[in-house]
């Protein structure tokens, strides 16, 4: 069947109902008006008219047809606008992009929107939903937020929603398919069971899948179970409540990005309209594409903890690469939103967010005070030197003035003693070598560079990164084990980089690494993809890579040179510090250092290390 016409699409449109599902509307004439969704206003100039087929602001010029509307709504195609009208309109239309696949994924979204009505059902409509309904009260989560977000209750029994879903002529394969049921020899049962529904939807509000939380004690069950990522979803690219945020955050020019759901629901109650989360995920290159195209402007409001707080500072420096404006909400006392507001209240969770915006600089800056040990001296010139790092990206000589001075409080010396450390490190500091992006056709050999060019202590970094594309388990051993400020400085600021978009990225999508797949992925972003060209550079001009073998006693010895190098860079900031602990302390040090980095003990008990958190 041939699509219909543009002029046929847009005849069937109900202007004034299409624009009422997001303006509220008052009939003046002929024509209708409301206050503008595209920016903040308090007397109506978005106009819509029913016989031109128009809905325009006279203010900000945004809006046009039924398809510009939608396009500068929901920052979507022409094309994309057209599918959503001709639906609305009843008729079929698809672009001439649309693959099979996409226009199967019908099915899918028809089984998960049935199982959120029968999830909804018996949350309303049952004796265990009434208790389920107490727990979610107890929570902070009102019948008003219930009904918003369209929150369900799995029943006790195992094939309840397989049984509707079976009486609704829907297929066991496209049940499993999405992760709703699940079959051993005999026969096939709920995935989810005696559990509080959440329903995730894409950011048309298609259903693609649930994470489902237990509302009574029971230790032996984990508190959360989601979803596993399907044909239409994709958890790298779902933002939670995007579907309801979108007019909020094109209004607002701003993005709410928490972690959790329940997170969410504290915001909003609040009248952060504009909240979004990755339920519990790291943010990931995918979200960030999708959040820039309704604004640039992010405020990251975690967990108030050090896992919460850590996760914002890696958060900073992928929103960095991509020309993010980030601001910093650290709520007081480890609290996070939902634990915040059910505590002091809405109204005082607002006034607390809107006046405790942190920019990224000042955020790190606190960060840097707030987990180290400024009894200690070590802990000292480690966050003396994280902070020097920060303000050496910066690369403004105010912002510098301004931090040494606070600096200089914290640590009670003078400003003087701070400067003259902070020259001392910009002295020292090494620039990290960048191999500059350039198309394969306009390649030449001059843009090659021989592998003994590159310091040795890249070849090592290099190594380390070819582990853990590898293999993942290396990776997520790096990650969990070795310290990140350590790792950091192992790695420098264009290892680090590639380090980044691989843990807290590309490893949240695919298990295994390729080539294409990862360069696809850092496409966008040229910073990562010129950095991840210097490692290949290095990583190609090794003579020996083609014979490398990749085990885990070669990966044990390579983590005990990181350790080595660590403790060298520390002897190095002691030596920095010889004022302070005198010449004699630092050959000790230094004695210390080579006994103990020399000790086959010591190596054992690395490799011993190592290998149990490798499994072995």
């Amino acid at each position: 069947m041939a699509n219909p016409t543009i002029e046929e699409i847009f005849e069937k449109t109900d202007i004034v109902a299409l624009v009422g599902e997001y303006v509220q509307l008052t009939k003046k004439g002929k024509n209708y008006s409301g206050l503008c969704p595209f920016h903040q206003e308090k007397t109506p100039s978005f106009t819509v008219s029913v016989e031109k087929k128009l809905a325009h602001c006279f203010s900000c010029h945004k809006g046009g047809n039924p398809a510009q509307f939608l396009m500068d709504l929901k920052h979507i195609t022409f094309k994309e606008a057209l599918e959503i009208l001709a639906k609305k309109a009843g008729l079929e239309y698809h672009s001439t992009n649309t693959t099979e696949n996409t226009k199967n994924y019908a099915k899918y979204y028809e089984i998960t929107n049935l199982a959120k009505e029968f999830y909804k059902r018996n949350l309303l409509k049952t004796e265990s939903g009434q208790i389920a309904i107490e727990y979610l009260h107890k929570r902070g989560i009102d019948d008003q937020t219930i009904k918003m977000f369209d929150i369900g209750l799995a029943p006790a029994k195992m094939d309840s929603l397989y049984q509707t879903l079976k009486d609704a002529n829907f297929l066991d394969i496209d049940m499993k398919a999405i992760g709703l049921i699940r079959s051993n020899v005999t026969n096939s049962y709920d995935m989810f069971i005696k559990r509080v529904m959440f329903p995730i939807k894409d950011i048309n509000g298609n259903v693609v899948g649930f994470s489902g939380r237990i509302y009574y004690e029971d230790k032996a069950q984990p508190k959360y179970i989601n979803s596993p990522e399907s044909l239409i979803f994709n958890k790298s690219e779902v933002l939670y409540n995007l579907d309801k945020a979108q007019l909020a955050i094109t209004k607002a020019n701003r993005v709410i990005l928490h972690e959790g759901f329940m997170d969410v629901f504290a915001s909003v109650k609040a009248g952060f309209n504009e909240a979004v989360c990755s339920m519990g995920t790291a943010l990931t290159a995918d979200h960030v594409r999708i959040l820039k195209k309704f604004t640039n402007n992010i405020v990251l409001c975690y967990d108030g903890d050090k896992a919460g707080l850590t996760a914002s500072k890696r958060a900073i420096n992928l929103l960095e690469q991509n020309g993010m404006q980030i601001h910093i909400v650290m709520l007081p006392d480890s609290l996070d939103p939902d634990e915040y507001v059910r505590k002091y209240g809405e109204l005082a969770y607002q006034k607390y967010f809107n006046e405790n915006q942190l920019d990224a600089i000042e955020f790190l800056f606190r960060y840097a005070i707030k987990f180290h040990n400024l009894n200690d001296f070590n802990e000292v010139v480690a966050m003396k030197n994280e902070i020097f790092e920060m303000l050496l990206r910066a690369n403004s000589e105010s912002t510098a003035e301004i931090y040494l001075g606070k600096l200089a409080t914290s640590l009670n010396v003078s400003v003087e003693a701070v400067k003259a450390d902070y020259r001392k490190y910009c002295n020292t500091a090494t620039t990290q070598k960048y191999v500059e992006y350039i198309p394969d056709n306009k390649k030449t050999n001059e843009n090659k560079l021989e592998a003994s060019n590159y310091p040795k202590s890249d070849s090592i970094k290099a190594l380390v990164l070819e582990y853990c594309f590898k293999n993942i388990k290396y990776a997520k051993y790096v990650d969990a084990k070795i310290d990140e400020y350590d790792l950091m400085q192992f790695l420098g600021n264009d290892f680090a980089n590639v380090w980044y978009q691989l843990i807290d990225g590309y490893y949240n999508r695919y298990d295994i690494f390729t080539n294409e797949k990862f360069e696809e992925y850092i496409l966008d972003n040229k910073d990562t993809m010129n950095s991840y060209l210097y490692f290949q550079s290095i990583y190609n001009g090794n003579p020996n890579k083609d014979s490398q073998e990749f085990s885990d006693n070669d990966f044990n010895e390579l983590i005990i040179k990181i350790i080595k190098l660590n403790y060298a860079f520390k002897l190095k900031e002691c030596k920095n510090e010889n004022e302070q602990i005198g010449e004699a302390h630092i050959d000790n040090v230094q004695k210390m250092v080579d006994i103990l980095t020399r000790s086959t003990r010591f190596e054992r008990a690395c490799k011993q290390l190592i290998n149990v958190n490798l499994g072995k």
